[in-house]
This record gives C-alpha cells, sequence and structure tokens, in this order.
C-alpha cells in the first residue's frame, strides 16, 4: 500500500462523502503546515510552482489559483476542448468576476500541466 512506503501520507475514508469538497475539508482538518498545496491527481504542475505562488503568498495574498495547461491540445478534438474549457474557466471567469462583480481577485495563475 502507498501509504506504508510514505510514512508522512494520511490517506482518510470520509464517511457519507459526496464531494471533492467534502474531502478536502475533511483533510484540511489535518493538516500541519503554513500552507496548503491542493492537486488534482491528473495534474502535472511545473517544476517551479511553489516558488511562483510563494511570490504572491508572501505579499499578502491568502489564495493562489493554479491555471492548467493542456499538454496535448492538437491531439484530438476531445483534447482541444478540455484545453478550451480549461481556458475558459481559469483565464476568463476569474477575470469577469473582478471586473463585473467588484470582487478583489485573491488568485492569479500559476501554470499547471495536465499529464500527457
Amino acid at each position: 500500500m502507498l501509504a506504508d512506503k510514505h510514512p508522512n501520507l494520511l490517506v482518510l475514508n470520509v464517511e457519507g462523502s459526496r464531494s471533492k469538497a467534502q474531502n478536502l475539508n475533511a483533510a484540511l482538518e489535518f493538516v500541519l503546515g503554513d500552507f496548503v498545496a491542493m492537486y488534482d491527481a491528473d495534474h502535472w504542475p511545473d517544476p517551479d510552482s511553489f516558488q511562483r505562488a510563494w511570490r504572491w503568498l508572501s505579499n499578502g495574498y491568502g489564495v493562489v489559483q493554479g491555471h492548467c495547461l493542456s499538454r496535448n491540445p492538437e491531439e484530438s478534438w476531445m483534447a482541444r476542448m478540455v484545453s478550451i474549457e480549461f481556458e475558459t474557466i481559469y483565464a476568463g471567469t476569474l477575470v469577469w468576476i473582478h471586473a463585473y462583480m467588484d470582487i478583489y481577485l485573491v488568485s492569479v495563475s500559476v501554470p499547471l500541466s495536465l499529464s500527457p
């Protein structure tokens, strides 16, 4: 089992969970560090993503939102559609919220990439 090989890994079974948010909230109760990074299992972060995020966090921002980039949008029609979806969500939506809803943006783009 993965947890046997990595003693710092805590595997949780959240009884009755019906969402990713419920699982994340349950896991946050066990966090010991000053900062928390959450990645989806299929994301492949750029090696400098933590340093780039730290630049924002150390200047007073409370949250840094990653910007997913597809590594293979030319591979198929579906891959192109996923790439367009990510760009719409991460680039377009946050800008719109900031511009039209008078909400201060505390999230910024830190490029992450989907695994091949």
